[in-house]
């Protein structure tokens, strides 16, 4: 069953992989993302009506950008831009744009913070008092709420493409309720173990709540003060070693950091698994999720020392979310060949 596991992220690429409708003299928009985690949205439901611009490189750490004019340069090539709206750099960006363009914000701006504020699920981390505001994206509802907003958007840019863009989200609808529900079914299944887990960054958070897992603490709070002192170190030490966090979960957008390091340390040092989630909805924000469960169910079995190669429960869900995402895929594929024929 692990080698299931392990081939979950290409079935997933091999199921998506379909090709888009064609609109070959369709204008297309250009719509330009503050950086690349929060393009997905977009892509789902412009696909090649849209022209996505990332202004940030993913080697750059958007938390700790400032913003430069060559930026403001690309942002200006774009007839929309979207951004999460919670770090300065994108708040000072959307101001320049709306005055080069000689218009207000709110015609220009997509930002997911304010504009989606009432239709977005917040999380906190233990012990505080302020939503997290990382990584909000990576919550299928939230998914869909800035699919739909993009989707609104664009039909105003582009009026005659709107039946278009409705389409595609109504296709994406379907896709992310489907998993919503399969994703219930694997909570259930984690409930039966230990669900608090100790996370390393705060938008691992929201990696994690389609699954419903308990997040014990953060190593890194969501105002990003790295205090992993040595009596933090001892006292999270001691709560693994005692059984009160299963796992230690992580990301692939923490692994360059100390903080990954150090996780990997405290795991090596008390035996408790650490799993590494992927944060890249690449090729598709289907596939994150598959990617990321299958590693949860990993490790958790790794956890209670069960045998990797049975057919249990858990993984028997898991079949069934590839089995039904290769189904939807399929069902794409052959609604948009229907169109290219009417075309």
């Amino acid at each position: 069953m692990t080698s299931l596991l392990r081939c979950l992220p290409l079935i997933a690429l091999a199921a998506f992989c379909h090709l888009p409708p064609s609109y070959a003299n369709s204008p297309v928009v250009a719509v330009a993302v503050s950086y690349g985690m929060i393009a997905g949205p977009v892509k789902e439901v412009g696909g090649d009506l849209v022209n996505v611009i990332v202004l940030l490189p993913p080697t750059i750490d958007p938390h700790e950008y400032s913003l430069v004019p060559s930026i403001v340069s690309e942002a200006m090539k774009a007839d929309l831009l979207v951004i999460s709206g919670h770090l300065k750099w994108e708040l000072d960006l959307s101001s320049q744009i709306a005055t080069l363009k000689g218009r207000s914000e709110r015609d220009v701006v997509v930002n997911l913070r304010t504009d989606l504020a009432g239709q977005l699920r917040w999380l906190r981390l233990p012990g505080e008092t302020e939503d997290n505001l990382h990584g909000f994206w990576y919550l299928p509802e939230n998914y869909l709420a800035i699919a739909k907003a993009v989707q609104a958007r664009l039909s105003d840019i582009r009026p005659e493409q709107a039946q278009n863009f409705e389409r595609s989200y109504a296709l994406l609808q379907e896709r992310i309720h489907s998993l919503i529900a399969k994703t219930g079914q694997l909570s259930k299944s984690l409930a039966k173990q230990n669900p608090k887990v100790l996370i390393t960054y705060p938008e691992e958070q929201y990696l994690i709540a389609p699954f419903s897992l308990v997040i014990g603490e953060s190593l890194v709070g969501s105002t990003e003060e790295i205090t992993l002192s040595a009596t933090r170190i001892n006292d999270i030490i001691a709560k693994l070693r005692a059984g009160e966090y299963s796992l230690i979960v992580s990301s692939d957008l923490t692994e360059l950091t100390k903080v990954f390091e150090s996780a990997g340390q405290i795991s090596a040092e008390t035996g408790v698994p650490m799993v590494v989630l992927t944060a890249l909805p690449d090729p598709s924000f289907d596939s994150m999720i598959m990617y990321n469960a299958g590693a949860l169910a990993t490790g958790f079995r790794v956890a209670t020392g069960k045998n990797l190669n049975s057919l249990d429960d858990l993984h028997m869900i898991l079949f069934a979310i590839v089995v039904l995402l290769l189904a939807i895929a399929f069902f794409e594929y052959y609604v948009f060949a229907i169109r290219r024929r009417q075309t």
